[in-house]
């Protein structure tokens, strides 16, 4: 037999509850028409007493016979039977054991689900860290509304951001530093835009739809917030309560011919009238569904128009579609035509 299909008769007997020593005495009596203990001993380098409480495990098993009173001979039990019926308990144990484990794994999500904690972290130390590691998983939108001693500390890091043609938004506050710290962002190129604010609301950063901090400068600690819904709570109130009443004091520019990103669909919006104010034309690419049926839709097309309700509580864009103009909007979009869960823009003359 070659040592290839030998180990693998020897992993198979040991998955069916054989120990090593007892697979191997098993396929030598296997491997023979009839064997006596002394010579199994033998071959095998055995202990006889090790031995006899091995034969008496096989055949309780009914793996082996054994003939004779004083100088017994071992024989394999009809193995095409026995090691058959084995393996099909071994199957119908994988089965019952399948069947418990599914019924243990939903009970446990049911129990998770019903003491799950919403994802919300306090952070005492090392804030200022923490922020900057966080920051570099941006994929498309950064808001930023921060004390611009932070800020200050975050430039660098905000540059990285924006050669990485990800969207920034930052607002400052009037006072100490903010000439500093303007001078320094209107260094940099990429979409970005800066405004002022004189009224405190809060202090708050938020990245993609995926995660918000909030700042309490007076204790000294952060909170990073993870659930969806609290994180959309958290862009409303960045536009409403920090964006809207604050006044743009800076707009980078953007390279022609950039793709760019948004999470947020008022945030593009904003973009695209002014790469239409300014002449250029704006090729997008979105990946959604149609609002309608919910069926998936993927296309690429040209901006057409951008707007925004008097209210300013709807937003959406206008796209041409090979033909077919269609209302994009953002997540939880209703009334548009398609609802974009990905949003790339590319503006171009």
């Amino acid at each position: 037999m070659e040592s290839r299909d030998f180990a693998e008769a020897l992993r198979i007997l040991r998955s069916l509850g054989l120990r090593k020593s007892e697979a191997l005495v098993y396929l030598k009596i296997l491997s023979n028409e009839g064997i006596t203990a002394l010579e199994l001993s033998s071959e095998l380098n055995m202990p006889l007493s090790k031995l006899y409480i091995i034969l008496k495990n096989l055949e309780k098993r009914g793996l082996i016979d054994s003939y004779g009173k004083k100088k017994k001979i071992y024989r394999a039990s009809k193995p095409e039977v026995s090691i058959l019926e084995l393996l099909k308990e071994k199957e119908e144990s994988i089965r019952r054991d399948l069947e418990f484990m599914r019924d243990f794994i939903a009970k446990m999500s049911m129990e998770r689900e019903r003491l799950e904690i919403p994802p919300i972290y306090i952070i005492r130390k090392n804030i200022l860290s923490r922020l900057k590691k966080e920051m570099k998983t941006v994929k498309s939108e950064i808001l930023i509304a921060l004390p611009n001693n932070l800020v200050k500390d975050l430039l660098r890091d905000i540059d990285f951001l924006l050669k990485k043609n990800i969207v920034v938004s930052v607002i400052l506050y009037s006072g100490p530093e903010i000439d500093h710290i303007l001078r320094q962002l209107s260094k940099m190129k990429g979409c970005l835009t800066v405004k002022r604010r004189e009224i405190y609301a809060m202090d708050l950063l938020v990245i993609d739809r995926s995660k918000a901090f909030i700042f309490s400068s007076k204790n000294k600690y952060a909170m990073m917030i993870e659930d969806p819904e609290i994180v959309k709570a958290m862009i409303q109130i960045y536009y409403y309560m920090l964006w809207l009443p604050s006044k743009v004091i800076f707009r980078g520019r953007v390279r022609p011919n950039t793709m760019l990103s948004f999470s947020n669909m008022w945030r593009a919006v904003y973009e695209v009238k002014e790469f239409l104010r300014q002449g250029y034309e704006v090729e997008a690419h979105v990946v959604g569904r149609y609002t309608r049926n919910g069926q998936p839709f993927k296309g690429k097309g040209y901006v057409v128009d951008a707007k925004t309700s008097e209210d300013k509580t709807v937003f959406n864009l206008v796209i041409d579609f090979n033909g077919k103009r269609l209302s994009v909007g953002g997540i939880d979009a209703r009334i548009e035509d398609i609802e974009a869960f990905e949003l790339y823009l590319i503006p171009f003359k």
